[in-house]
């Protein structure tokens, strides 16, 4: 009796790791004023998030140009759009920032990830028509058919309208 005994032994308990999310680069992206972008997509991951978990949010470098309510963000799972459409009138860059954000693990904060992108809104181009030389008409006669190109950076040349006009009505 009074007798004791002892063992001594190890407990672990694994740690839960939260390994920031990952979100997929996204090149430059060029438009014309007062035209959106294209919808542009991209991707998300996370090792211990469901991807329909994830949180993704946008920052523009410039509200002028590009207001936080111009960005609109889609897509699901791991396949995300952003789609933008600049303010009216402007012209100029952004750097738009894509964030995404993990809801954290038990015991560990959210973690996020970022990408980020310039975004050129340049002026609409006027559209080009090549010279035509003076023509010279006898009266009551039309000018044989005068060929001539028109283009735009913009616009299809099927699209575009031409109009004539001379200087001497009489």
């Amino acid at each position: 009796e009074g007798l004791t005994s002892s063992s001594t032994f190890l407990v672990t308990t694994p740690v839960t790791v939260n390994l920031p999310p990952t979100i997929s680069a996204i090149g430059n992206q060029t438009t014309d004023r007062n035209k959106p972008t294209s919808i542009i997509s991209f991707t998300v991951a996370d090792t211990e998030t469901a991807l329909a978990s994830l949180t993704v949010t946008a920052a523009s470098s410039n509200p002028t140009l590009v207001p936080a309510g111009n960005v609109f963000l889609g897509g699901s799972g791991g396949t995300r759009t952003v789609f933008i459409n600049p303010a009216t009138d402007q012209e100029g860059t952004a750097v738009i920032t894509l964030t995404v954000t993990d809801g954290g693990t038990q015991g560990s904060a959210a973690k996020s990830a970022s990408t980020s992108f310039t975004l050129l809104v340049q002026a609409n181009q006027a559209p080009t028509i090549t010279s035509i030389a003076n023509q010279t008409v006898e009266k009551n006669r039309a000018t044989s058919v005068i060929p001539f190109t028109v283009g735009d950076a913009e616009t299809a040349a099927g699209s575009l309208t031409v109009t004539a006009s001379s200087g001497n009505t009489a």
